[in-house]
């Protein structure tokens, strides 16, 4: 998966040096990057699924949160 942001290319940069050491360790980060855009902040976790349900709640400030879950119900 290709993500554009500094701190995947910092944990992927770390990883690959300490695997060059013989850690042997698998990349398992959660993805996550925000971005402000026009006034707003966007904060993402994870990868989501095109397939998935999303659950969207609305915040009494203006903010909302999307939740994607896999068909099993899980986050």
């Amino acid at each position: 998966v290709r993500l554009e942001a500094w701190r995947n290319a910092q944990e992927h940069g770390a990883l690959a040096a300490s695997n060059m050491l013989g850690a042997g360790e698998a990349h398992a980060a959660v993805p996550w990057f925000w971005s402000d855009q026009y006034g707003l902040t966007l904060q993402i976790a994870g990868l989501s699924d095109e397939g998935s349900k999303i659950v969207r709640r609305d915040l009494d400030d203006g903010a909302l949160i999307l939740f994607h879950l896999a068909e099993d119900g899980r986050l």
